[in-house]
Formats: C-alpha cells, sequence, structure tokens
C-alpha cells in the first residue's frame, strides 16, 4: 500500500486540528462557564466536591488537546521539506 500524499496528510491535520480547537473551547466553555450549573449540587465523587471534580475533568480534556496537538498537529516542517 503506497504512502498518502503529502495534500492528504495536510488534510487530515487540519481536520484534526479544528476538531482539537472545538474540542479545546467546549472544554473551555463547559469547565467554569454554564457548564457548572449542571453538578451545582451538594453532592462528592470520590469525597470531593462533584463541582471540583467537574473543572478538573474539564481540565485533563484541555491538557489531553494540547498534547494531542503536539504530538500530531504541530509538526515543524515536516510537509514543506522536500
Amino acid at each position: 500500500m503506497s504512502e498518502p500524499s503529502k495534500a492528504a496528510r495536510r488534510r487530515r491535520r487540519r481536520v484534526l486540528g479544528w476538531v482539537l480547537a472545538a474540542l479545546f473551547v467546549t472544554a473551555l466553555v463547559m469547565g467554569p462557564g454554564p457548564g457548572v450549573l449542571l453538578v451545582n449540587e451538594p453532592r462528592s465523587f470520590l469525597n470531593f466536591p462533584l463541582v471540583y471534580m467537574w473543572g478538573l475533568l474539564w481540565y485533563a480534556v484541555e491538557v489531553l488537546v494540547v498534547i494531542a496537538a503536539y504530538l500530531f498537529v504541530w509538526r515543524d516542517g515536516e510537509d514543506e521539506a522536500a
């Protein structure tokens, strides 16, 4: 099987970049924003307040998005090299 063309790899990286950007913006909104209203109850999860765990969840999503972008999207001149 042949290796995908540079244009196809560039297109896939661009689509992945947009998906990761949308996920990051969603995490930014859901973490401290209106998403908090979904879990703002006096309950706990693993002996931590539910609202605290909600914020940690979305923070973890943001960190994973940045790691994925670093590994798969932010390539230094890979497409430009001959």
